[in-house]
């Protein structure tokens, strides 16, 4: 079976993902990277664990901001 996607975890995120439970690590969400085709590569930038419904902005933007980084960093 051919893949579909590969995921990579940069250093925190997958730190993070690591201490999670499996049931909750299942819930992960990144975003993706299209620009190497045949390839799509889905990438986690960090996580956190919400207590509210809502995302604390600062959280957006850290997100935000590792995914410019990453694509500027990959531009190179």
């Amino acid at each position: 079976m051919t893949e579909r996607f590969k995921v990579e975890l940069l250093d925190e995120a997958l730190e993070f993902v690591e201490s999670l439970d499996e049931k909750t690590r299942e819930k992960v969400i990144a975003f993706w990277d299209k620009s190497d085709k045949p390839d799509t590569v889905v990438i986690s930038t960090h996580g956190i664990i919400k207590k509210t419904a809502k995302v604390p902005k600062s959280e957006i933007e850290r997100a935000e901001r590792i995914r410019k980084e990453y694509f500027e960093r990959k531009s190179i």
